[in-house]
């Protein structure tokens, strides 16, 4: 007879969910030095499992150092490879719980998961090949903001033991340069970043923001150096509805700006309302308002025809 699904968690399998969770998210986030004998005990394990000869492990610092000798030997280009160590913490955590509150499984899954769950919990990311496997160490910082998003403040967010680092705000990556050197970033470097919009924001926001008034004020993310240097000047400002919150019912509404620079190019100034990012689109040279300009990137959806419920 099966066992009946588990529709609800008792109160004590809730406190063990919120542990369970801390456990795993520690894990994935870990900076420790890797475990590497239980790391290679786990991938021996899954490698007779497939029924291969034992490889020959070779370890290195970085994932980026994997991949580099991966590339000079073969001539492939890769990233992860499907057996990621740490970064695979949030499957892990999922069906070790699911196991541990009695869901089912067979002897023989719980112990593949066993082998998954030495490498997961030991090590980074590893690149399985038939006779050699490249084992990766973790990072030496790893840091994240309150929505345990990639993030380090001016800093990388991850480092490895060889020096190679990934900088990151609130979980997009972004060149170094603008995390640790913003104020360097000429302003063609900004405007070469339009085609990935969350990094050319997170780039002006971070550029404009040192830059101070003769008073010694900051000018403000996305705003005065940005307008300086374009020579930018409003033709059109508006405030519209963005959205109705479903809870409330309040409004939500958000200025617009309409701008012109000197190039005769026009952009659509507007802030996110969940992050409060500023962004300057670049909108269709004819625009004459703000609605205009913003119809010339959604399609042509007018504002009285925009979803409004969140």
């Amino acid at each position: 007879m099966s066992k009946p699904l588990i529709e609800s968690l008792t109160p004590q399998q809730e406190l063990d969910r919120i542990a369970w969770r801390k456990k795993y998210l520690d894990i994935g986030w870990s900076t420790q030095r890797s475990d590497r004998p239980r790391a290679e005990k786990g991938v021996l394990a899954l490698y007779k499992r497939l029924k291969l000869a034992p490889p020959t492990f070779l370890w290195v610092d970085s994932p980026k150092a994997a991949t580099a000798i991966i590339k000079e030997s073969t001539g492939t280009t890769v990233t992860l490879t499907g057996c990621d160590g740490s970064l695979d913490a949030y499957w892990a955590a999922f069906y070790t719980f699911l196991i541990h509150i009695g869901g089912t499984a067979s002897d023989d899954d719980k112990a593949q998961l066993a082998e998954w769950v030495d490498v997961i919990e030991s090590t980074g990311p590893c690149y399985p090949y038939t006779k050699i496997c490249i084992m990766t160490e973790r990072p030496t910082i790893a840091t994240y903001d309150e929505r345990e998003l990639l993030h380090g403040e001016g800093a990388p967010a991850l480092k490895y033991q060889d020096g190679f680092s990934i900088y990151a705000v609130h979980g997009v990556t972004v060149p170094e340069i603008v995390v640790m050197r913003p104020w360097d970033m000429p302003l063609e470097m900004i405007e070469a970043m339009k085609d990935n919009t969350d990094v050319q924001t997170i780039a002006q926001s971070a550029w404009c923001y040192p830059e101070l008034t003769d008073n010694g004020r900051h000018r403000g993310a996305g705003g005065g150096r940005w307008l300086d240097e374009t020579g930018a000047k409003s033709i059109d400002m508006d405030v519209y509805t963005a959205y109705v919150d479903e809870t409330t019912g309040a409004a939500v509404q958000l200025q617009r700006a309409l701008l012109v620079d000197k190039l005769g190019r026009k952009f659509l100034v507007c802030s996110d309302s969940s992050t409060t990012e500023v962004y300057y689109i670049q909108v269709d040279p004819d625009a004459k308002t703000c609605e205009e300009g913003h119809m010339s990137v959604n399609g042509g959806i007018p504002d009285s025809k925009i979803a409004v419920s969140s």
